[in-house]
C-alpha cells in the first residue's frame, strides 16, 4: 500500500517527499498481528486490482516523475520503483505461500 501511495503522490504532486515507515512496527499492531492472513490476502488483491487500473490509466512521460525519500536522501522515479517493487511484491507472495503452504 506504501507504494501505492508513493506512486500517486508522485503523479498528483511535484517531487513530494514520501513519509518512511518501520515494517516490523506496522506488523505488530493489533490489525498485523493478530486477524486471520486471509484479510491481507483481499487486501492484497483488491489493492492490485486498483494499482493496476491507475498504473494502465499513465501516460509514459509519467514514469519519469518522482518522489523524494528522506531517510535515504534519494529520488527515485515511479518507472524505476515499479521494477523494484516487482521484485518487492514477489517475495511477499513467496512469505504467503510459506505461511499458508498454497500457491497464488
Amino acid at each position: 500500500m506504501h507504494c501505492y501511495l508513493r506512486l500517486k503522490h508522485a503523479i498528483l504532486e511535484d517531487t513530494p517527499t514520501i513519509k518512511d515507515y518501520n515494517e516490523s512496527d506496522w506488523a505488530n499492531t493489533p490489525d498485523g498481528a493478530s486477524l486471520s492472513i486471509a484479510y491481507s490476502v483481499s487486501l492484497i488483491e483488491a489493492l492490485h486490482q486498483r494499482w493496476c487500473v491507475f498504473l494502465n490509466s499513465m501516460e509514459p512521460s509519467d514514469f519519469e516523475k518522482t518522489y523524494f525519500h528522506p531517510e535515504r536522501k534519494k529520488y527515485y522515479p515511479i518507472g524505476t520503483t515499479l521494477l523494484l517493487y516487482a521484485w518487492h511484491s514477489n517475495h511477499h507472495l513467496a512469505h504467503l505461500q510459506i505461511a499458508t503452504k498454497k500457491e497464488f
